[in-house]
């Protein structure tokens, strides 16, 4: 399936990028390689494309007459004439990114080089209208490439991100949109008119961390969503891990207590019953029934106006009571954390979503937890940071994921 889309999308297409598949497979390798490393000369195309001058130079010329790459000046001289520099050309291809969250849907426009051509967009699109959510994201995305005026030809494929347990491969959403009659992707293709690629959201959000974010240049990261679940992405050596059936990264459904609540996954006692956005609110609003103090009750109309935000913005205020239970879903959260420090032994520990926003009101009873139940020679090098993409990470992600597959190797 996957082959199929590739040959079909456009910049992949063997028709685009060259005569013949042996050719067409170099270029791309060229395109590939100015795509993750940037501008770069002929020679340094040569190194590490492992092909001859002459053969570069003469697909160079035919991307350039295509209008894939251009030349952007010169670099620097090691004693004789300054070689020419060559890079994607920004505005002739781009890819859509949109990730479907509970709350709302995000969509954002980029093109070959990984840059953002208008501010990302946000509709009032939610999960759980799923039988109107396809067309409602049809029609966002029609407004947004009206809106930016680029050609929808240049448009190469979309990746969707979404929450769930979802089958990159078969194009399958096992928790939202199940059809067993017809595949989620082939539903979204249809619709749109492109070719798709859906992932799960942490996973698609560990790619915008290693493209865009923190994660640059690491080996060994461990990117943990803390929406209104819990979801983990891991690069391991330098590439995001799927598992043998692309299902890894669920640690949310980690029991964590034994007989405890019933998860939405169906299981009891689940990591995220105890910490992620949808317990913060629960232990927010069951405190509050129970009397306790805090400026909630003073800002909020009722307790069920309650949400993960708005305990943040009053632990941000100084709130005790807000502070106190933050906490409490740090610590749960760095206990889960201390397991998967033991397994992966990573160098970095992102933490995104909703409740980075929480700052070190969630990152200091995860490291206190972490120090109290991890072996020190393995948790001390492991640095635990707030994502800088923040809520852009998702979007930004499922664009890369686009190139990740129309670019590799293996198509």
């Amino acid at each position: 399936m996957k082959a199929d889309i590739i040959q079909e999308g456009s910049l992949a297409a063997s028709e685009l990028l060259g005569i013949e598949k042996k050719r067409y497979l170099l270029k791309k390798k060229i395109v590939r390689y100015l795509y993750t490393s940037g501008t770069k000369s002929n020679p340094e195309i040569c190194k590490n494309t492992n092909m001859s001058s002459p053969t570069i130079t003469g697909l160079l010329n035919e991307l350039i007459t295509q209008g894939l790459i251009e030349e952007v000046g010169a670099g620097a001289s090691s004693g004789g004439r300054r070689p020419n520099l060559f890079g994607l050309k920004g505005d002739s291809k781009y890819v859509i990114g949109i990730e479907i969250a509970r709350f709302d849907t995000s969509i954002a426009i980029f093109n070959i080089n990984n840059e953002l051509i208008a501010p990302i967009s946000e509709f009032p699109i939610i999960l759980t209208e799923e039988d109107t959510l396809i067309e409602k994201v049809k029609n966002a995305l029609e407004n947004v490439i009206e809106q930016v005026s680029i050609d929808p030809k240049k448009i190469v494929a979309i990746g969707i991100d979404m929450p769930g347990m979802i089958d990159s491969a078969r194009g399958i959403n096992y928790s939202h949109l199940y059809n067993e009659t017809e595949t989620l992707l082939l539903r979204f293709e249809r619709a749109l008119g492109k070719p798709c690629f859906i992932e799960n959201d942490a996973r698609v959000a560990a790619m915008g961390e290693y493209r865009f974010g923190l994660a640059q240049k690491r080996k060994n990261v461990m990117c943990l969503k803390v929406s209104w679940g819990v979801g983990l992405g891991m690069i391991l050596d330098g590439k995001v891990y799927q598992g043998s059936t692309g299902f890894a990264g669920e640690f949310g459904h980690t029991q964590m207590i034994q007989e405890g609540e019933l998860c939405t996954c169906g299981k009891r006692g689940c990591l995220e019953t105890i910490s992620s956005a949808r317990a913060l609110t629960k232990f927010a609003r069951e405190g509050l029934g129970q009397g306790k103090v805090s400026i909630l009750s003073d800002t909020l109309e009722s307790i069920d106006k309650v949400t993960a935000k708005s305990v943040m913005a009053a632990a941000h205020n100084g709130d005790e009571f807000s502070i106190h239970i933050l906490s409490k879903v740090g610590r749960e959260l760095g206990r889960g954390l201390a397991t998967l420090i033991h397994l992966m032994n990573p160098e970095l520990i992102i933490v995104g979503g909703t409740l980075a926003e929480a700052a070190q009101y969630i990152t200091a009873p995860i490291q206190a937890s972490i120090n109290k139940y991890c072996i020190p020679n393995i948790s001390r090098e492991t640095e635990i940071v707030i994502s800088d993409l923040r809520h852009l990470a998702g979007v930004m992600g499922a664009a890369a994921l686009v190139w990740e597959y129309v670019l590799a190797e293996t198509y």
